[in-house]
């Protein structure tokens, strides 16, 4: 396992990031995304310069990893996500998803 550095986390100061998941036919798979997103996300160097890239290779290199260990335990969970990440340097905010999730932003109670 990786660990994140105190240089890390100090590029990090002005980011807030939330992350949703929604398991079905049992929680191992929500639970293990809900332990390992965000540190994935974070470990990776592209996330200031490149947020949407990061994003999708991050989540296809998660996928490949969560199903070979789904599939070692013949554990039938699944989920759907969604990772939204405001970058408070550029006032930017990326989301994404994965499955039938989806996000809505409303500003003024209008979406």
């Amino acid at each position: 396992m990786h660990s994140i550095t105190d240089q890390q986390l100090a590029q990090y100061r002005q980011f807030s990031a939330v992350c949703v998941f929604d398991g079905h036919s049992g929680d191992a798979c929500s639970e293990w995304l809900a332990i390992n997103t965000l540190r994935e996300i974070l470990l990776q160097p592209s996330l200031i310069s490149a947020p949407k890239q990061t994003l999708v290779q991050t989540f296809e290199r998660m996928d490949a990893k969560l199903c070979r260990l789904l599939r070692e335990t013949d554990e039938p969970s699944g989920s759907t996500a969604i990772v939204a990440i405001y970058n408070g340097h550029n006032n930017t905010l990326v989301v994404a998803n994965v499955g039938d999730s989806r996000c809505v932003l409303s500003r003024g109670g209008t979406a």
